[in-house]
């Protein structure tokens, strides 16, 4: 299961053991974040594969890492992926630059979450960023990108899951701030609800979602309206009428 091993900044031996699956897609457990195969502090385990390399598929597959290895596990998660493949960011800070030459998809978080990059972020024409939104509190309901460098996402695709959520109109997400630069904009922004629509502003060090579009309220909901606005006015008159009595 191991790959090697090597020392830490102390001196200290390390066993590698990045890129393993550990029985489970949480991770491994002991020192680890996860629920799977316990490991001791001696082990570097990010990144971590979400699936069992024995089951071989061509579906995109998923890479784990946390803020054990900094921006090193995500740039070693990268490095073993395959375009579309999904690096999934446990909410936390990572130093170090990330640049993602393989077109992977970003996933930031612990369904939302933020993510902080102590570095610069480039991306690739092929790289796409998962960003779910749950409601409208940065962290909790959804998800946001920190850089402290420069933001590159020259011709990337923006994924927003709402996964049911609808937000009201003009509510804002600040998905991403920038210390640096901010190069390019997005090429395609994608919402699993048609129904719903953002424009986005890159001003001013963060990149914001705002909601011009809902989808409209159902038929049958303004009928309930309805029915209850005339209630609400039949015993305004019935009151008014008591009252000139």
């Amino acid at each position: 299961m191991f790959s090697g091993i090597q020392y830490n900044s102390s001196g200290d031996i390390q066993a590698d053991g990045r890129l393993n699956f550990w029985g489970d897609d949480s991770g491994p457990g002991g020192a680890g974040p996860g629920d799977g195969d316990q490991v001791s502090e001696d082990v570097i385990y990010s990144p971590w594969l979400g699936f069992d390399p024995k089951e071989e598929t061509d579906d995109p597959v998923s890479f784990f890492v946390d803020e054990s290895d900094d921006s090193n596990g995500i740039n070693n998660a990268i490095a073993a992926a395959r375009q579309g493949d999904v690096v999934k960011m446990s909410t936390g800070s990572y130093a170090g630059d990330v640049i993602d030459m393989a077109g992977v998809t970003f996933s930031p978080g612990t369904s939302p979450g933020c993510v902080t990059i102590d570095g610069d972020l480039t991306a690739i024409p092929a790289t796409t960023f998962d960003m779910d939104i749950r409601g409208e509190s940065v962290c909790d309901e959804y998800d946001q990108i920190e850089v402290t460098g420069d933001l590159d996402i020259t011709g990337a695709t923006l994924n927003i899951i709402l996964n049911g959520y609808i937000p009201y109109l003009e509510d804002e997400f600040v998905i991403f701030t920038y210390d640096g630069t901010l190069s390019g904009e997005f090429d395609d922004i994608l919402v699993d609800n048609r129904g719903v629509g953002f424009d986005i502003s890159y001003d001013g060090g963060q990149i914001v979602l705002i909601t011009y579009k809902i989808p409209p309220i159902p038929l049958s909901n303004w009928s309930l309206y309805f029915g209850f606005a005339l209630m609400i006015g039949l015993v305004a008159v019935r009151f008014h009428r008591k009252s000139a009595a």
